[in-house]
């Protein structure tokens, strides 16, 4: 089952700036709603390329990025002089449980990361445990249609499934917005 999880020699793909052209943080930030944010955690986060662009939508903030792949954490930890301040602080994580305490972050995000899930309850569960009241949650993924780029059709998972996992999970007000040609975007809110 690992053939759904990104293939860790492509590691510099995931820094090409093309990447703001197809999923803009400035279209997807206003729609979170937060209001200086003080943490923000980046499941899935790589080689913490949306980690610096929360930053930069939030310069007060502390980011964790947290990856199951060690080395996406060392690989931020040379190259991410934001690692070096105390303000992107990698972590590691397994697939179901995210290492931080209870109600501590502002906003959660998921980009490209839930496709490749087993158990997408469990982490959107831990989701909302890491959630402080109120807090928001960011699902951005490959729509399951389109072309050859992204991961293959066959592991994409819809936006309805999406939305439905995110209820079971506890999350309220789960919502699509419809900002990205190849990406959908879900939000919901910790209540």
């Amino acid at each position: 089952m690992e053939d759904i999880k990104f293939d860790l020699r492509k590691l510099e793909k995931l820094n090409h700036p093309d990447r703001l052209k197809i999923q803009d943080p400035s279209l997807f930030w206003p729609v979170l709603g937060l209001q200086d944010p003080k943490v923000i955690v980046d499941l899935g986060c790589g080689t913490g390329f949306f980690s610096v662009e929360f930053l930069k939508k939030a310069p007060h903030a502390k980011v964790y990025g947290l990856d199951i792949a060690p080395v996406m954490l060392e690989w931020i930890r040379a190259n991410r002089p934001e690692f070096k301040t105390g303000h992107l602080v990698p972590l590691a994580m397994t697939e179901d449980a995210v290492p931080l305490e209870d109600g501590v972050a502002d906003l959660v995000a998921m980009i490209n990361l839930h496709h490749e899930l087993h158990n997408p309850l469990g982490i959107l569960s831990e989701c909302k445990r890491v959630l402080k009241p109120g807090g928001r949650l960011m699902v951005l993924d490959w729509k399951p249609t389109g072309d050859s780029m992204g991961p293959p059709l066959s592991i994409r998972v819809s936006p309805q499934t999406v939305l439905d996992q995110v209820e079971a999970a506890g999350l309220t007000q789960g919502t699509e917005h419809f900002l990205f040609e190849q990406f959908f975007l879900i939000t919901a809110t910790c209540p």
